[in-house]
């Protein structure tokens, strides 16, 4: 029987040791986060480097549920292609198979210092780049100090383990750790922290190394089923792509159970050459590869079975920006990105809205058709003003840090802007189909009205360039000509002599356009 006063020993390595996992990964977050998000906005996701893309995003930030959750909220937006995602998913699955690596170095002398060395970085130097780095350096400290205490109580000769679990890997026993491995990992929603923990295990000679890849194969499998399962509140491609990324890892179950059962021998030459703490690695690695090499060659079947079993609605379902699982669950960083995409994408539905706006009052009469496509651009932008404000508010319940709290606030109030924008364009189109059912618009009126509105429209573009790339305007340049096209549009309002109430409007809608344009430009 085990003395109670070696239990506590345990206890505290096994929650020290959850702890330095989730600590070290959101440490990890904080740190490549906005690197990745650099990286990410200046580079536009293709099939030709959305592979390269995915397996950085998984080796920076050792999450696979928070990078898939990132490319499947660009998939419900209409940003990413399906196939396109499907490349990022692999390379999001090959990336995050380094995390196992950082079990291999025998470094748990050296944990003290580690702990001493990132708390000085992060309590006492300011500069956000070392406080982040000290945070990592900390969660390494950590990581290997709790699997330290875990590994002396379970190398004691006090505690007495199942041959069953250190000797067997009957097929039975592989199906059986395949599943908890699956279970688990979804209730924990990571798979990171299962494959610590049971690595961990493995090192104590306490478990077979048959059982242990076992439970590897299954723990990626969990949080796919979740995020497949929360995909279902968006659009259909999200979902494909969700699905697509549970294919490719259940390609892992008949493959790690067919070498298990057959072929289980030769890791025993694994060990013999490299040493044991490089089995479990070398074997997650090479099966997430292995999984990539099948799903690439069965890619055309993968994509036929997924459209077959998710087709087309006969509705079409609006593409949205949504943020799967908790707050907590998404990476500060790389969601800004995403909100940065769903603006430069409301941005585009703007001008198109201008464009038709300035082809629909080219006629005194205007094209219904035209007049159409104007109100539902409106409602697009008010849909997606909405999703970016309960978008933002789900990041904001995430621990930010001041800088990245102050962008998201931006990016909802650009959102809203634009939204302002587009409501002023529709009610400029009915006011000018208002006044042309009255008759009393002329052409002399109208061509008045179409100089005015290109007006404005160059305006929006001056205003907009500050959100990106490109040439930069100076404040008091903006706002000079903010005041002058104001006092064109007042002189224009009152300078008619057949005044009505419909052509006042029409020019008071444009007046909101600028103000709400000029708002556009202070807001970045």
């Amino acid at each position: 029987m085990i003395p109670i006063e070696r239990i506590w020993p345990l206890l505290g390595g096994v929650a020290l040791f959850i702890f330095s996992i989730n600590f070290l990964v959101l440490s990890m977050q904080s740190l490549f986060g906005e690197v990745l998000r650099g990286l990410n906005a200046k580079t536009v996701i293709r099939s030709r480097n959305s592979f390269l893309m995915g397996l950085l995003s998984g080796a920076s930030v050792l999450s696979v549920y928070s990078c898939t959750n990132m490319i499947l909220g660009l998939v419900n937006s209409g940003i990413v292609k399906f196939s396109i995602s499907a490349l990022f998913i692999m390379g999001v699955n090959l990336g995050a198979s380094v995390f196992p690596w950082l079990f291999t170095f025998d470094l748990s002398h050296w944990s003290y210092l580690f702990l001493f060395v990132g708390a000085v970085g992060h309590f006492f130097i300011r500069i956000l780049a070392v406080k982040l780095l000290s945070r990592v350096i900390l969660g390494v400290g950590f990581l290997y100090l709790g699997l330290d205490l875990c590994i002396t109580f379970f190398s004691s000769d006090t505690l007495v383990i199942s041959n069953m679990l250190v000797e067997g890997h009957h097929f039975l026993f592989l199906c059986g750790a395949i599943a908890l491995g699956i279970v688990v990992s979804y209730f924990l929603n990571s798979t990171v922290l299962l494959i610590g923990l049971f690595m961990a295990f493995f090192y104590t000679h306490n478990i077979s190394v048959e059982l242990s890849c076992a439970v590897l194969a299954g723990a990626s499998l969990g949080p796919c089923i979740k995020l497949f399962l929360n995909s279902k509140k968006g659009n259909i491609e999200g979902q494909r792509s969700a699905l697509f990324n549970i294919f490719l890892n259940l390609f892992s179950i008949p493959t790690s159970l067919i070498f298990l059962t057959y072929f289980s021998s030769s890791l025993e030459l694994v060990q013999s050459y490299v040493g044991i703490n490089l089995v479990l690695p070398f074997f997650y690695t090479t099966l997430n590869a292995v999984n990539i090499i099948l799903a690439l060659i069965f890619f055309k079947f993968i994509k036929e079975s997924v459209f077959k079993l998710i087709p087309n609605p006969q509705i079409k379902i609006p593409q949205r920006l949504i943020a799967f699982g908790r707050s907590d669950e998404l990476i500060p960083a790389t969601a800004l990105w995403q909100g940065h995409k769903e603006m430069y994408k409301l941005k585009s539905i703007v001008d198109r809205m201008f464009d038709q706006v300035e082809m629909y009052i080219s006629d005194v009469e205007g094209s219904p058709r035209q007049l159409a496509k104007i109100k539902k651009y409106e409602d697009i932008t008010d849909r997606i003003c909405k999703e970016m404000e309960v978008f933002v508010q789900s990041l904001m319940e995430n621990a930010l840090n001041s800088s990245q709290a102050k962008e998201a606030l931006s990016i909802l109030f650009v959102s809203k802007e634009f939204e302002n924008i587009a409501d002023y364009l529709n009610n400029f189109v009915t006011h000018k189909t208002t006044i042309s059912i009255e008759e009393s618009l002329n052409q002399e009126d109208l061509d008045k009205i179409i100089d005015l509105l290109n007006k404005v429209r160059s305006f929006y573009e001056i205003c907009c360039s500050n959100l990106g790339a490109g040439v930069k305007y100076g404040p008091a340049e903006v706002q000079k000509l903010a005041g002058e096209l104001k006092e064109e549009c007042e002189d224009l309002r009152l300078n008619r002599d057949h005044q009505s109430l419909s052509y006042s409007d029409i020019i008071v809608s444009l007046r909101k356009v600028r103000s709400h344009c000029y708002s556009l430009y202070l807001a970045r």
